[in-house]
């Protein structure tokens, strides 16, 4: 995942989500009170993920639930010490959202992989 987000390349979202990463970064590498300087990001976070819901949903042979296990899965093999296990497990309890979010569409007849008329409005 770091790899990905580290060479943007063209691709207008990966570039979104690099400029996103690098200014988290420098927040969390500052002495601000992060809870005030980070109010200021949720929007762009949810609407990132919004453009990357749109990005996959154009994206030909993907299977997002197998994305995702294996996401959590090397979540759960770099997970180190009590603090790392905290971040592991509030991270894997958002993936098991976004799963039930897509089994949600999926049981309404939407593939995210083909059905770009419902995601049209995304743009």
């Amino acid at each position: 995942m770091k790899h990905w987000a580290a060479a943007p390349g063209n691709d207008p979202v990966k570039r979104a989500v690099h400029a996103f990463v690098q200014r988290l970064n420098t927040l969390l590498k500052s002495r601000v009170e992060l809870v005030k300087a980070t109010d200021g990001l949720h929007d762009e976070l949810f609407a990132l993920r919004l453009r990357a819901l749109q990005h996959l949903a154009t994206t030909n042979d993907l299977d997002l639930m197998v994305a995702l296990d294996q996401v959590a899965k090397g979540w759960k093999e770099k997970a180190q010490g009590q603090a790392m296990e905290l971040m592991v497990w509030n991270m894997e309890f958002a993936v098991d959202v976004q799963r039930d979010l897509l089994r949600s569409l999926k049981s309404q007849g939407i593939a995210l992989n083909t059905d770009r008329a419902t995601f049209a409005p995304l743009t």
